[in-house]
């Protein structure tokens, strides 16, 4: 085994189980995650700065950027406008939930 992993052996009953760990994934993981954040902001800060964007058009657009994000999607609260109103940075908004990142 590396130097760089880490590894927990549990006994239960007649069974052993391993669990190793490697440091360099989670240093791996987080740039990654920090890109797609970067890149799913900058989208919706796209859509929001739009002229021509219907409140109707605008669930297509989120989802599209949803696949593009990944999981890193449900870390990003975003709040709709309602349907009568337009489509604004007075009325569309998002916020990173931070309790949810690592």
């Amino acid at each position: 085994m590396q130097e760089s992993n880490r590894a927990k052996i549990l006994q239960q009953e007649s069974e052993f189980y391993v669990s190793v760990e490697s440091h360099n994934r989670g240093a791996k993981e987080c740039p990654k995650h920090c890109r797609r954040l970067k890149r799913l902001r900058a989208i919706l800060h796209e859509f929001r700065n739009r002229k021509h964007i219907t409140r109707s058009d605008l669930p297509m657009h989120i989802g599209a950027s949803k696949k593009g994000a990944g999981r890193d999607f449900g870390l990003v609260r975003i709040s709709l406008p309602n349907l009568q109103e337009p489509v604004n940075e007075n009325t569309f908004h998002f916020i990173l939930a931070c309790e949810r990142l690592r």
